[in-house]
């Protein structure tokens, strides 16, 4: 778990192995259980600001640019984020 303080930016940095120049989507659920996503896949780093405290679930997708944008074709590492 990481902690961090409310209304400041924080960013996220992703980094998959074995994956041939991966690219990355970013899931975010934040305290009340609503999800919002970085948008297309990208590069390994994206910035939000926490609108409120809580604990916040980080999930960081990454895949092979030419895969399908799947779970079957992705992985996934997931973290917690608790802001204060």
């Amino acid at each position: 778990m990481f902690r961090s303080a409310g209304q400041q930016p924080l960013t996220l940095d992703a980094a998959a192995e074995g994956i041939t120049h991966p690219v990355y989507q970013f899931w975010i659920m934040n305290p009340a259980g609503q999800w919002t996503q970085s948008g297309a896949y990208g590069l390994g780093q994206y910035q939000f600001t926490p609108q409120k405290t809580g604990t916040y679930t980080v999930m960081a997708y990454a895949k092979d640019p030419y895969a399908p944008a799947t779970s079957q074709y992705s992985v996934v590492s997931t973290q917690t984020v608790l802001v204060q």
